[in-house]
């Protein structure tokens, strides 16, 4: 009755699974912050430990993985640009009244807009914001303030110290690894077309996927904004998907590719696990359907992973193009002169200045108690 309700594939798909416990992550943390404080605690100066632990919750938090340099520059531009900076700011308007208040209004703003610029923006804006309200708190009262961003920004490089370890080990991200061992499935797929092992690599190829789009999925769930390379792996792992179904119609045709084509795929596995470059795609080489499906597939796999054509590269062409468009057909002589115009009679006597007039006209009513106007 049950199957005959919901589907097998669909209550596999839901089904709960007990996520692995990030053992790594959880005692860097816990070293990261209470070492500084266990340190000032024995030297009989626990106020001291605060700030370095502060920074090192920060440097646990805004890292979120992926290769060792993008960790780096995510932490340290949250640290210094976000941290340290809002702490700077907040000591200085610390404790003068209003002027604290008009800061914290500049520094929301700032905040947001370096929030649209994309995941270490984001997190650089968040910590500025939140790091600048501490600041106006009893931690801005410390003098100089310079000590306050130096201990800080001491933190954050214990916390940077502790990232070495798993660098050491693994220099790439793990959803990149994921990403280029879906690609040696595939080779692997295509070396085994017309031998009894086609099925079994098939699988392993189902398998690897699977791991890739998990990892993939599960970084995108706590990243803070728009991270162009996790985008161009995404690209990568669908592209995949065309090369997958060439591979199978191969393999049901039982008709092998030329080993210099399962060379060139493995070579793309290799160029997103080290970060170079595609391999040059060979011609078509056979006029056979399933060929040349294989041939477009990987093409489109190279120019998605090529450093000239990618999500960021588009966005950001594209972006200096209409920027260009529309700051050349404002400044024109007649279309300036024709919008100077148009405000001139807005403000002057036109829509905005009867809302004002009604707006100010109701409030002086309120005011004087007069019921006479509307």
């Amino acid at each position: 009755m049950r199957a005959a309700v919901v589907p097998e594939w669909l209550a596999e798909v839901v089904r709960p699974r007990s996520a692995p416990v990030p053992w790594p992550e959880m005692i860097r943390a816990a070293v990261a912050i209470c070492v500084p404080l266990s340190v000032s605690l024995a030297l009989g100066k626990g106020t001291l430990g605060v700030l370095p632990a502060m920074g090192g919750l920060l440097g646990t938090m805004a890292d979120t993985g992926g290769p060792y340099l993008s960790r780096v520059k995510r932490v340290c531009s949250a640290a210094v640009f976000g941290g340290a900076a809002g702490l700077a700011i907040g000591s200085a308007v610390h404790g003068h009244g209003w002027l604290a208040v008009v800061a914290l209004v500049v520094v929301a703003g700032v905040s947001g807009v370096l929030s649209a610029v994309g995941d270490i923006g984001s997190a650089t804006g968040l910590q500025l914001l939140v790091y600048t309200s501490l600041g106006t708190g009893p931690v801005g009262a410390l003098r100089p303030v310079w000590h306050t961003a130096a201990g800080f920004l001491a933190g954050v490089a214990w916390a940077l110290i502790l990232i070495l370890p798993g660098w050491l080990r693994s220099p790439h991200g793990r959803e990149q690894r994921d990403v280029a061992a879906a690609y040696t499935a595939l080779a692997e797929l295509l070396r085994s077309v017309g031998t009894d092992q086609f099925t079994a690599r098939r699988q392993a190829l189902t398998g690897a996927l699977n791991t890739a789009y998990d990892e993939l999925l599960r970084a995108r769930s706590t990243a803070t904004g728009l991270n162009w390379r996790r985008a161009r792996l995404v690209g990568m792992l669908n592209a995949s998907h065309l090369i997958a179904e060439a591979a199978t119609a191969l393999g049901v045709a039982r008709t092998r590719p030329p080993p210099l084509i399962i060379e060139v795929v493995s070579r793309l596995g290799g160029a997103i696990r080290n970060d170079t470059r595609p391999p040059m795609i060979p011609p078509p080489w056979d006029d056979n359907p399933a060929m040349l499906a294989l041939r477009d597939a990987m093409a489109g796999a190279a120019r998605a992973l090529s450093r000239d054509w990618s999500p960021e590269d588009h966005a950001r062409s594209g972006l200096r193009e209409r920027f260009r468009a529309g700051t050349a057909e404002a400044l024109k002589p007649g279309r300036l002169a024709g919008m100077t115009g148009r405000l001139v009679d807005e403000f002057g006597g036109g829509r905005l200045s009867r809302i004002f007039t009604r707006v100010w006209e109701a409030r002086c009513c309120r005011c004087s108690g007069h019921t006479g106007c509307r």
